[in-house]
């Protein structure tokens, strides 16, 4: 038996599996990211509240809405709304950069920063989904 055929072989037996161990994989990376995410919104927001608010707490105050918008609406709309949302808050951004370099008298940069507003506050208001 040569090597392409056992590598063909053993694709054959694993193969089986394979659609499972990647669902795993993904899984796995989904559930590290949301801990992470999780933990260091937890930190903001007891640092924001300056200790007010328990870690234990904060937990299911960001846990559950987004459990329940999940649950509840339709994903596609749900992503569509973030990446208007989104839009939105690199507007803000770009509206600040704009006022930084209006005092600055950074005319090429306030021309920048004014196209990129345009373009997010297009996106954030006429933003459908696919």
């Amino acid at each position: 038996m040569d090597y392409a055929t056992a590598i063909f072989e053993i694709s054959e037996e694993v193969s089986v599996f394979l659609p499972f161990l990647i669902l795993l994989a993904a899984l796995g990376s989904q559930l590290s990211a949301i801990v992470n995410a999780t933990y260091s919104r937890s930190e903001m927001l007891m640092e924001q509240t300056q200790g007010k608010i328990r870690q234990a707490v904060t937990f299911p105050l960001l846990l559950v809405p987004a459990i329940a918008v999940v649950l509840l609406t339709d994903v596609t709309s749900v992503v569509a709304l973030a990446s208007r949302v989104f839009a939105a808050y690199f507007l803000v951004q770009a509206v600040i950069a704009g006022w930084l370099a209006v005092r600055r008298r950074e005319w090429a940069w306030v021309a920048f920063f004014v196209a990129i507003g345009i373009a997010m506050a297009v996106i954030a208001v006429f933003g459908i989904p696919a």
